[in-house]
């Protein structure tokens, strides 16, 4: 919408109220550059992308998973879905994967790689990434060499901090949307999910999984 809508601020475009979800970006975007991936819509570029890196791990034998998160977990697992054969081996910089999850997903989370052909290398960061064509490879903190056929990036992601200065530069804080504590840019009637700071508050992935629903409650007040 902000794209479409020139010359004018998300606080002039809105009435009422709406809601911003901001985004990420993710390594991964780097390896496979998408020019167009500001727009709403995919482009033939990007569909192309996405058919190239599926090729890709069809016809890999091994594949480096980097990070042990959400991201890296549920890509092991859509790829052990589709591909069950395939050698993984999984990089991650924590003691253990899914490190910000409870106890009780860890294990889980352990008990399901423990009956998968996947490696697991944990408190270990991936330092270099070299693409030699025939094959790629990665060094880590601790002096470890992997290669594979292919080498997929599912670690830190970084707030889309051009979006954000492009519309809501005048309520940033630490890189982040400031909100107040209904998840409101103060004065407005716009709410923030996502990359936003909250005073006094110390968000975690447990607070997150939870904010699209304390937003609709706010917003189904103040439309009603």
């Amino acid at each position: 919408i902000f794209q479409n809508v020139e010359g004018r601020t998300p606080l002039e475009l809105f009435d009422n109220a709406c809601i911003v979800a901001t985004n990420n970006l993710y390594e991964q975007l780097k390896r496979y550059p998408m020019e167009t991936s500001s727009k709403p819509d995919l482009s033939v570029e990007d569909v192309d992308i996405i058919h190239e890196t599926r090729n890709r791990i069809k016809n890999a034998e091994t594949i480096i998973i980097v990070g042990g998160g959400a991201s890296g977990f549920a890509t092991v697992g859509e790829i052990l879905c589709n591909f069950p054969t395939k050698k993984i081996i999984m990089i991650h910089d924590e003691q253990t994967v899914l490190n910000r999850y409870p106890k009780s997903v860890i294990n889980a989370a352990r008990k399901i790689l423990s009956n998968t052909n996947v490696e697991v290398i944990l408190g270990e960061k991936v330092l270099k990434w070299k693409d030699f064509k025939k094959y790629e490879a990665v060094l880590t903190d601790k002096g470890t060499i992997k290669q594979a056929d292919v080498v997929l990036y599912c670690g830190k992601k970084s707030p889309d901090i051009n979006f954000m200065e492009a519309h809501f530069s005048d309520s940033l804080k630490n890189g982040r949307i400031n909100v107040d504590n209904s998840l409101r840019l103060p004065g407005t009637n716009i709410f923030a999910l996502g990359n936003i700071h909250v005073q006094g508050i110390e968000r975690d992935i447990f607070s997150i999984r939870h904010e699209s629903k304390f937003v609709a409650r706010n917003m189904k007040r103040i439309l009603n």
